[in-house]
């Protein structure tokens, strides 16, 4: 039911000038934390408006462009986009979760981001 969204454009000019901000040989890990906002530099979150973290309120639509138009999501909104943001920067994303927080079904789902580091998925 998800709509097709040109969101890489929209994340392009919000990741453009994180990368511009980073050392020529910046890691893998470098690049995803600075994306991601560690370290106090801009994030894509700021870049795109502002997008906040709200445990169980993704809009029932998570592609990048409808978690950036409400500006909220849960972790699976959030982590989509941020795959997106990854990705955009040419870095391989995926998404991994458990229908089961910590092995109990009644405290619903959890998904959370892993990036191929050149060796690994971390």
């Amino acid at each position: 039911n998800e709509p097709r969204t040109h969101w890489h454009g929209l994340l392009a000019k919000a990741v453009e000038p994180i990368l511009e901000a980073l050392p020529r040989h910046a890691s893998i890990a470098d690049v995803a934390e600075a994306i991601n906002g560690y370290g106090g530099n801009s994030s894509v979150w700021q870049n795109v408006g502002g997008v906040k973290f709200h445990s169980g309120q993704t809009p029932l639509i998570y592609d990048p462009v409808s978690t950036v138009a409400f500006g909220y999501a849960s972790c699976t909104g959030v982590s989509t986009t941020y795959i997106a943001a990854l990705r955009v920067a040419g870095i391989p994303a995926r998404l991994v979760g458990t229908p089961a927080w910590l092995g109990d079904p009644t405290k619903g789902n959890h998904n959370w981001v892993e990036l191929w580091d050149g060796v690994s998925w971390r």
